[in-house]
């Protein structure tokens, strides 16, 4: 799971993630406006995915695009250029 958002005191379901990660799902953090400490991704979701991921099974990946919808449209372009099904990147909108 690449889970976007602005830093670490603004994350929603912040208190999630543990829960998350105990249930199997790798949560990949990516924060768009990281403090000088954060040693983790940063920048945008769908830049840490390229950087991060290589898929040899896109058929088998199922994302969920949620945010403002411009955004949303280049991440959606992302998993088009990973061969990602069209029937597999869900939008919340």
């Amino acid at each position: 799971l690449y889970y976007g958002y602005r830093n670490e005191e603004y994350c929603a379901y912040g208190d999630e993630i543990d829960a998350w990660e105990k249930m199997g799902i790798k949560v990949v953090p990516v924060l768009s406006d990281p403090a000088g400490s954060w040693s983790g991704a940063s920048g945008y979701v769908q830049d840490a995915f390229k950087a991060g991921e290589s898929l040899d099974k896109p058929q088998g990946v199922v994302a969920v695009i949620a945010g403002q919808y411009d955004i949303a449209g280049i991440v959606t372009e992302s998993f088009k250029e990973a061969k990602v099904p069209d029937d597999r990147v869900l939008l919340n909108f």
